[in-house]
């Protein structure tokens, strides 16, 4: 066998090794194109997956903030504010503050020209708004007669005392034509036959609703002195306005004793000042040198059915109280004016 040179063998190895670097250089460029490539194409779909987002938050933002958006973001837009949020409430009640500002100077002025001493309450039923003019304690001669009623109705409530015919007589007697013997009865009556325990009744009951300055220790009738019947225009307007709001009691036993005092026969003083037509509701008291009136004005309704439920716009509670007067026939016009002007402004 022929043997080939030592030249021959050594170029034949440099082939073998040329050969196989050739080989490995060509998987390594493979390799680089194949991950530059797919670094080309990831960056690629990066950037269109951003441009994609980008528009598309775009869109939304802009979808967003159109009027267009949808029908019930439109019927939202078209709803009227309502006017039975906290805020219109507040607001609405400040604005009747106003009003009612104006009536206290208004009244101010002319009470000024009056002889003796004049005493007015006045609250707006349906925002609470209310101004007191000079309230003290005073004489109160048969508006007392209100805080009786309160008693009887809170002690036939808690079961203490019988709800029958003859004592809805009493009261009807008592604030329809304010009858002093059915009055004194009804205290006697509260006291278990003891007239002094039956004022204690009627003064602790009125004490129990924050009519502090409303209290009864003498009989009816008996005119000697001033401070055996006692109440001021706060007491009187916010015991009217409480039974409005069916908080004499229940609702209703206050609104026992709003149609009690619908059916008033009394009607010279407050309820002359306003319309024939109007629905009043009020207690009177008399007495020499004295001229009281305590009155729910019911301008949206006859007030039927008022306790408990939202009083209408118009109406309103209003007490006028005197003392010290020279005419009663005076007094009573003066009481009739105050009421025509609270009615002019409050309307």
């Amino acid at each position: 066998m022929a043997r080939h040179s030592a030249p021959a063998r050594g170029k034949s190895n440099r082939r073998i090794i040329l050969g196989v670097v050739a080989a490995v250089v060509g998987i390594v460029l493979v390799g680089v194109a194949g991950v530059v490539s797919a670094t080309v194409m990831h960056t690629s779909v990066s950037r269109q997956t951003a441009q994609s987002q980008s528009v598309s938050s775009h869109s939304t933002a802009r979808a967003s903030s159109s009027p267009k958006t949808s029908k019930t973001a439109r019927q939202r837009q078209s709803q009227p504010t309502s006017t039975n949020t906290p805020d219109a409430q507040e607001q609405a009640k400040l604005d009747r503050q106003k009003t009612l500002d104006s009536l206290s100077a208004q009244l101010q002025q002319k009470i000024s020209g009056y002889d003796g001493h004049w005493q007015v309450y006045v609250e707006d039923l349906p925002t609470g708004a209310s101004i007191s003019i000079n309230s003290h304690q005073q004489y109160s001669a048969s508006v007392i007669k209100l805080m009786v009623m309160l008693a009887v109705f809170q002690r036939i409530h808690d079961g203490a005392f019988q709800d029958s015919a003859s004592v809805d007589n009493l009261l009807t007697q008592m604030i329809t034509i304010s009858s002093n013997e059915a009055t004194n009865t009804l205290v006697d009556q509260l006291g278990g036959g003891n007239t002094e325990a039956g004022y204690d009744v009627v003064n602790s009951i009125a004490k129990q609703y924050g009519f502090s300055q409303s209290h009864l220790n003498q009989r009816m009738g008996d005119l000697t002195g001033t401070t055996g019947k006692q109440t001021s225009v706060d007491d009187q307007g916010r015991l009217l306005a409480a039974a409005c709001r069916g908080q004499l009691v229940s609702a209703e036993y206050s609104q026992r004793m709003i149609n009690l005092m619908l059916n008033q026969q009394r009607r010279s003083k407050i309820p002359a000042g306003l319309p024939s037509n109007i629905s009043v509701a009020n207690k009177t008291g008399e007495s020499p040198g004295v001229e009281n009136d305590s009155a729910m004005v019911f301008a949206s309704n006859d007030g039927s059915s008022i306790a408990g439920s939202q009083p209408g716009q118009g109406d309103y509670v209003i007490a006028v109280m005197s003392e010290n007067i020279s005419s009663s026939s005076t007094a009573q016009a003066h009481i009739r004016d105050i009421s025509a002007s609270t009615w002019t402004v409050l309307q």
